[in-house]
């Protein structure tokens, strides 16, 4: 049905409205990924696995056409990370550049659409833990990412010195 009405939010050139029933297919095609990957991780030995009955949603060439139209829009579009990504993932190794105040860490999740994802800048945010005082730092990528299907990690870069308190990532 999101299909069909996509399809007609296109030819009626609809802009926002075919950018919010995109986002909710694309997101629908994500959490039915999330799910088979759900329950291939928590098969049993011994028994046949049953993902015939996977709802089919077809997703193929929707974030492509939904780039080039987000541009045009008024506003900004904001999607919630897990909308399109599962496993998020910090990594505990942090680099510190020596020659300058800044740190480098990396980002490691699992991209859901089949669909390669372009990606001129991502950001994340780190804030202070239990309320404690001091201001968030923001970190973001330094290049172009191509996000494909699977197993993903990004480095972020901060331009200031991370202190002790901030341990918790906002994204």
């Amino acid at each position: 049905m999101l299909v069909m009405y996509t399809k007609c939010l296109k030819q009626l050139k609809q802009t926002e409205e075919y950018v919010r029933v995109t986002l909710k297919l694309l997101g629908k095609g994500a959490a039915v990924e999330k799910e088979r990957l759900r329950r291939r991780s928590a098969l049993k030995i011994g028994t046949k696995p049953n993902l015939e009955n996977d709802e089919n949603v077809p997703v193929d060439g929707y974030l492509e056409e939904l780039m080039k139209v987000i541009p045009t829009l008024q506003r900004d579009t904001h999607v919630p990370l897990q909308s399109f990504f599962a496993n998020v993932e910090v990594d505990e190794n942090i680099v510190y550049d020596e020659d300058q105040d800044s740190f480098i860490l990396q980002l490691k999740m699992r991209y859901l659409l089949v669909d390669d994802l372009r990606v001129e800048k991502a950001k994340a945010r780190m804030v202070p833990v239990a309320g404690g005082q001091g201001r968030d730092i923001w970190l973001e990528t330094e290049k172009m990412v191509v996000v494909k299907n699977g197993i993903t990690r990004l480095q972020l870069r901060s331009n200031v010195s991370c202190p002790p308190s901030l341990v918790e990532m906002g994204y």
